[in-house]
């Protein structure tokens, strides 16, 4: 049950990376995309996670401080810089204005 889920999963992010793809360089065909992609994904599947070990290591060590970087506070200095920006005064001036 896990590999039939599993096998959906991927080719559901598969196909959808294709169609996105063609979608942005205006290709009407996606079989034209599908080999190189599934080989870039390929080579970078065994780039990325050499061993099982490797893998286990990296998660446990490097994953926390970076979702936690990229989930929390790279969020908060967007929202930060936004509302820097976007002064609630600003917002008004435009209101009056229109």
């Amino acid at each position: 049950m896990w590999f039939l889920t599993l096998f959906f999963k991927v080719s559901l992010y598969f196909h959808a990376s294709i169609a996105g793809l063609c979608h942005i360089f205006n290709v009407n065909e996606t079989r034209f995309l599908t080999l190189p992609m599934g080989l870039i994904v390929t080579t970078f599947s065994i780039i990325v996670y050499p061993t099982i070990i490797y893998q286990k290591t990296w998660l446990a060590e490097t994953w926390i401080p970076y979702s936690f970087f990229v989930g929390a506070f790279y969020p908060f200095i967007l929202l930060t810089i936004g509302w820097i920006r976007f002064r609630p005064a600003k917002i008004k001036k435009i209101i009056k204005s229109t």
